[in-house]
């Protein structure tokens, strides 16, 4: 521990000591980029010798952040060796291990004494090797995976002497050093888990089953049953090459396959078996030799999601790539993220949030280009927007979901590093929306992952003609058109012609019925509900309808039927202090999205079955209280208020 804290104050002291230099001397410019490259290349070169010494948990650190597209490529440069190029142990050591685990079985396992390992990464390292299964018979090829000795313990210590630095850190110099404790934090359930290969072998031969259900363009090496052990485990050698040597010669068109191969196989993890790697960096993925397939390693880091949540998972990227706000939110609340009472939630900002987070992967120069506007932009924006922005409109995040950025992070970030542009929102969403509309993981053909435009899974429209003349016919065209373009899922079209009134004998006008030029239907109700739309369907106006609902409630007051101190009518017995003030001005305190009880937004178009949720919602503050936008409950209060005091039947209004 001792030695970590040595190593952190040696580059904190160097960093500031080049900052007060650059001051004093009032350096900038080139010769300020300047010498901090040159202190880069010092550090990086320092970062890597100090983390092969540590090893363990500082290892796995390393490993991760070798893919961070922010670091400086000084240190990216240096800290990819962690990848495949740490110190190995003894063989002799090894084959202790060995015959600790396998005991009599050991004799019929044969490393070859001449071959270095295959690999040697933070926990363990990874040897060719002969197996007998049976003694006296045939031989085959397979690798063993075996535990670095100590190293249980020694990553319990790393751990603790990893959260305490960054807990040290953060608050000694915050501005200076970015915040490690949400990274330690993340990888510390998983990595202890990550000790016992009995858990990886059955997350392995789990991962295996997914993908040959699935037809997913990748390869998971079949774990040796017979050769599972605490610490060492035995599976199918597969003949490869890492992916970002491989990268170094590979046509762009094969990286473009293999990303979005990968990208896929991502999708079938989160959305469809509820069962994913967290920990995908480069070392652990292949290039099959002969087949040119991407085969993906090293499964000890994974994350089983609680039942339900792969079916969250996948509305949730369907909801962003969809725009469905409504969806978006059951999805966070069905995965477990719990939104704070006030101002601060607002679904669209959390949308384009969670879409930027899916956004497409880029090079690395344009990636890096994209994410520094990004954070300027929403430092500018804590900075001087309003208050509710400076603030995260989520109380609580599920750990699951926390595994679920990291890992997208590191498949952004792998993506960005072969200098491949994927589109990684629709690839998830194509799975996604398979697996919601099917139920089931639907096999694929190879290579079939890209999906640049979602309406392409959508039903194709039946070949209807008009029936109304020419005004029709064109509207009918523009229409079809424009779904098929992707520009709209859904619509409906009334055209009517209203002629000019009439003077009667008796001098009195006449207004004649309108003429009905068009009535048309076009595309699907919704995403998930993929049937068509007829005229006679039903749409939930939602914010659209708030005007006109209001408009009738103010006409009420005008009357004289209603004042704005009243309380609703009959509507909220048990909170006579709601008034119809409150309700006009989004101080109800009935601002949650979705009312406790509401289990599908097909609920949406039931009025009665809404009215009743938004009744029974507990107030989240005291009315009058603060302003906080009702998305939902607004518009049933309304209508319900005025039925009640006009009779109008608003729940029969489309």
């Amino acid at each position: 521990m001792l030695r970590v804290f040595w190593a952190a104050g040696m580059v904190y002291v160097k960093v500031k000591l080049l900052r007060w230099r650059l001051w004093s001397a009032s350096l900038e410019g080139k010769d300020a980029v300047a010498e901090w490259n040159s202190l880069h290349e010092v550090l990086g070169c320092f970062f890597y010798l100090q983390t092969v010494e540590l090893r363990g948990f500082w290892i796995k650190l390393g490993q991760q952040l070798s893919v961070n597209i922010m670091l400086p490529p000084q240190y990216v440069k240096e800290l990819s060796k962690l990848q495949d190029k740490i110190p190995s142990m003894p063989l002799s050591t090894v084959l202790a291990i060995v015959k600790a685990e396998f005991g009599e079985a050991a004799a019929r396992i044969i490393i070859d004494p001449d071959l270095p390992p295959l690999g040697t990464a933070s926990i363990a390292q990874v040897h060719k090797a002969t197996w007998q299964p049976v003694p006296g018979g045939p031989t085959r090829g397979i690798v063993v995976k075996v535990q670095h000795q100590g190293v249980d313990s020694m990553f319990r210590q790393d751990l603790r002497a990893a959260a305490i630095l960054a807990r040290i850190l953060a608050w000694f110099d915050p501005e200076g050093v970015p915040d490690l404790r949400p990274l330690i934090k993340t990888l510390r359930k998983v990595a202890l888990d990550e000790l016992d290969f009995r858990l990886e072998a059955t997350a392995q031969m789990r991962a295996a089953d997914a993908v040959k259900e699935s037809g997913a363009d990748v390869m998971v090496p079949r774990v040796v049953p017979a050769l599972v052990r605490r610490r060492a485990l035995g599976m199918d050698y597969v003949d490869g090459e890492q992916l970002v040597t491989a990268g170094k010669r590979l046509p762009q068109a094969d990286l473009d396959r293999l990303i979005a191969a990968l990208v896929d196989h991502f999708g079938v993890q989160f959305a469809v078996d509820g069962h994913f790697h967290a920990d995908p960096h480069p070392g652990n993925l292949l290039v099959e030799r002969s087949t040119g397939q991407l085969v993906v390693l090293d499964w000890g880091m994974c994350v089983t999601l609680p039942d339900g949540a792969a079916q969250a998972y996948a509305q949730l990227f369907v909801a962003c790539a969809t725009s469905n706000i409504w969806l978006l939110i059951q999805a966070l609340e069905s995965i477990g993220v719990s939104f704070k009472e006030g101002d601060s939630f607002e679904p669209l900002v959390i949308l384009h949030a969670l879409r930027f987070v899916l956004r497409d992967s880029k090079p690395v120069g344009i990636a890096v280009g994209e994410l520094k506007s990004m954070i300027h932009a929403g430092d500018d924006l804590g900075k001087t927007g309003p208050d509710r922005y400076k603030k995260s409109p989520m109380d609580i995040i599920s750990g699951e979901m926390l595994y679920f950025g990291k890992s997208l992070e590191l498949l952004f970030m792998v993506s960005s590093q072969l200098g491949v542009t994927h589109p990684i929102l629709q690839t998830l969403f194509r799975r996604s929306y398979v697996k919601l509309l099917r139920g089931s993981c639907a096999p694929c053909a190879p290579g079939s992952a890209l999906c640049r435009n979602p309406h392409d899974l959508l039903p194709s429209l039946p070949d209807v003609p008009a029936a109304r003349g020419a005004v029709e016919q064109e509207l009918l065209g523009l229409l079809r058109e424009h779904y098929k373009q992707g520009h709209i899922l859904g619509a409906q079209l009334c055209v009517l012609e209203l002629p000019s009134s009439s003077a009667t004998s008796r001098g009195r006008h006449h207004q004649a019925s309108p003429q009905l030029l068009a009535d048309l239907a076009v595309g699907v109700k919704s995403w998930l509900e993929p049937e068509p739309v007829t005229t006679a369907t039903t749409f939930n106006l939602l914010d659209l309808s708030k005007l006109p609902l209001a408009l009738a409630l103010l006409k009420l007051v005008d009357a004289g039927r209603l004042r704005l101190s009243d309380a609703l009518p009959g509507l909220l017995p048990g909170q006579p202090s709601v008034t119809v003030q409150h309700v006009l001005s989004h101080t109800a305190g009935l601002w949650k999205p979705l009312p406790p009880g509401v289990a599908n937004l097909k609920q949406l178009l039931d009025f009665e079955t809404m009215l009743a949720a938004v009744l029974a919602s507990p107030v989240a503050e005291p009315p009058g209280y603060a302003q906080r936008y009702h998305h939902t409950s607004f518009g049933y209060l309304c209508a319900a208020a005025c039925r009640s005091l006009a009779g109008s039947r608003l729940s029969k209004t489309r």
